[in-house]
Order: C-alpha cells, then sequence, then structure tokens
C-alpha cells in the first residue's frame, strides 16, 4: 500500500527456530510464502531465501534449491524446522 509520499508499506512476519530469526511475506491467501533470513551478513553467496507452499494442509519447501540454502547456511535441521514451526503456528488469516 503506498501513501501519499510515495513511501510503500511492507509487512511481514517474523519467528525464530533453532536459534535463527526468519522473515515470511504470505502470499496466494496463505497457500504461499516467501522466507528469509533476517541476519543478512552481506554475503550474497551465502544469504538463506526460499519459497514454500502448503501441499495437502502442510508446508513444504516449493524447490529443492531453495531448502538447500537453508540445509547448508543455516543451523542444524532448520530446513525441517521451518515448514514444521509454520505447521505448528498457522499464519494468521487476518495477515
Amino acid at each position: 500500500m503506498k501513501d501519499t509520499t510515495g513511501y510503500e508499506i511492507y509487512k511481514e512476519l517474523r519467528f525464530v527456530v533453532r536459534g535463527e530469526e526468519f522473515a515470511i511475506t504470505p502470499s496466494d491467501k496463505g497457500q504461499r510464502c516467501f522466507i528469509e533470513e533476517t541476519r543478512k551478513n552481506g554475503q550474497e553467496d551465502t544469504h538463506m531465501s526460499g519459497t514454500l507452499v502448503k501441499r495437502d494442509g502442510k508446508w513444504a519447501w516449493e524447490e529443492d534449491w531453495g531448502r538447500e540454502q537453508f540445509e547448508r547456511y543455516g543451523n542444524d535441521g532448520v530446513a525441517d524446522a521451518i515448514p514444521a514451526y509454520l505447521d505448528a503456528n498457522p499464519i494468521p488469516e487476518s495477515f
């Protein structure tokens, strides 16, 4: 949503799993979300981001390459902990 000054309001949800904070931006009426790390250490080649989709009522990585970034650069088990967190803590419908 843009206001009269030209700024755009950007909303995201944040949560912590395995000691790391992540931000998600839901889309497609809560059936897809973009996820990325919040620490952003300045090294693009180690930046973790990807897309999760809801399949049969459960969250899963849309592509293997997205999951692989979290496995490689995140804390142990974080790639599995992220969709498990979203399954246990649904995205608010009002978001």
